[in-house]
């Protein structure tokens, strides 16, 4: 379990950043992250594993910053969505992914 929260989180990133005034903004920058961890995926095998981790990271410091700015507590979207997708019915595509069958 993790020493910090996502309030913990969010109270170092508005001292050193500022508030999150634009969530536009701040999705941008989520996707930001994300491009680079797909290019660290892109390249692992040349990569120290500790990139990859501070990478994933960096995705998620920013995405509780987004959740915060719009006051959802993200710990518990994430338990809210998995009992959802506990209950439904899933394609897989092979690769470790897939999607919910609709309806489901």
């Amino acid at each position: 379990m993790s020493l910090e929260s996502q309030r913990s989180i969010c109270d170092w990133a508005d001292a050193a950043f500022g508030p999150v005034t634009d969530l536009q903004v701040c999705a941008q920058r989520a996707a930001k992250e994300m491009r680079e961890f797909q290019f660290i995926i892109d390249n692992w095998k040349k990569m120290r594993p500790t990139v990859i981790t501070e990478e994933m990271a960096d995705i998620v410091i920013t995405l509780f910053r987004l959740a915060s700015a719009l006051e959802v507590d993200l710990g518990r979207a994430v338990d809210t969505k998995m009992r959802k997708n506990r209950l439904r019915k899933w394609e897989r595509d092979g690769f470790g992914n897939g999607q919910h069958i609709e309806g489901t």
